[in-house]
């Protein structure tokens, strides 16, 4: 580990000789980090034995970049002082699929780690189905260890946030969004007819579905994706990123794929000019100004979570 490496003891004795003492092995890291662990989890379960309210609880599930599949647990409750309080509990690896059973295995764990089974509360999440169902696993898991269940429609609520995200996109593709990205199965199809028939769906929505488009033909490949940040460098921007994608998970994703639109028009602009397979997808100045009318309504709905 580095911590070992005798370059960074050089180092520190370069800087500072009564430092050197300071430094310690990996096992003795690993034991602080450990003890330190312990230590904050037994102040938080403390904490949560004197709240006033029910412990209510949310969860969020997402992939790492290694390709696990992560939960965050996370308390809200009101404390002794009347304060309203929340505080991740845990981060933990999810073992097989995303299911309502899996979820409530891992939750139902961690309520017993920090003892609260029977001061559960109220969970708050969005309309995803494996959150109902991971609620009714849960109640029939206390149940089975000699707990008192609770009605699972009543204890489930929904993230208004969220509800709000839905009705923006419903306004702004319909509710039958999901099926632009399906083609349905047809023999002799080559994927660059399917890849042109969503173009052509997404470009039927106007300006927001032309910068899906073009996004997307961005970020399709690590030379386009190159190009593109090239030409922000010429422009000299100050945020030399690759632009979003929205997707149908990420909340507010819309939201900042238009945003990172207009800050960067110029230079999609330009990059559109230099792509002939855009030039269907090239955005005039009154769909930019479609554009500007999106992101106001989507930050709207930000502003009223």
């Amino acid at each position: 580990m580095a911590i070992e490496s005798p370059a960074l003891r050089r180092y520190t004795e370069y800087l500072n000789p009564r430092a050197v003492k300071a430094l310690t092995t990996s096992n003795t890291m690993r034991h602080d980090c450990i003890r330190y662990f312990e230590t904050a989890k037994d102040t938080i379960k403390q904490i949560l034995s004197s709240a006033l309210s029910r412990i209510h609880i949310t969860w969020d599930l997402w992939t790492s970049p290694n390709f696990k599949a992560m939960i965050a647990i996370t308390a809200h409750w009101t404390d002794e002082n009347w304060k309203v309080r929340s505080t991740l509990m845990a981060i933990r690896e999810l073992d097989g699929d995303h299911d309502g059973e899996n979820i409530s295995l891992v939750v139902y764990s961690v309520l017993q780690e920090f003892s609260i089974v029977d001061k559960f509360g109220y969970f708050t999440g969005d309309n995803a189905s494996n959150n109902d169902t991971a609620l009714q696993w849960l109640n029939q898991r206390i149940c089975e260890e000699g707990g008192n269940g609770f009605d699972v429609s009543d204890r489930r609520l929904r993230c208004f946030a969220h509800d709000m995200q839905i009705a923006i996109k419903g306004l702004l593709f319909g509710p039958k969004v999901k099926e632009l990205e399906t083609y349905q199965a047809t023999a002799n199809v080559t994927d660059e007819e399917k890849a042109e028939w969503m173009r052509i769906k997404w470009r039927g929505f106007g300006a927001i579905g032309k910068l899906h488009n073009i996004v997307k033909y961005i970020r399709v490949s690590p030379k386009r994706r190159a190009g593109f940040k090239t030409l922000l460098q010429d422009l000299e921007k100050k945020s030399i990123k690759v632009p979003i994608l929205d997707n149908d998970t990420r909340w507010g994703s819309v939201a900042t794929m238009v945003e990172y639109g207009l800050e960067n028009q110029d230079a999609i602009d330009m990059y559109c000019c230099e792509q002939t397979a855009l030039s269907d997808d090239v955005l005039s100045q009154e769909e930019w100004i479609e554009l500007q009318t999106v992101i106001f309504a989507m930050k709207f709905s930000n502003f009223c979570r």
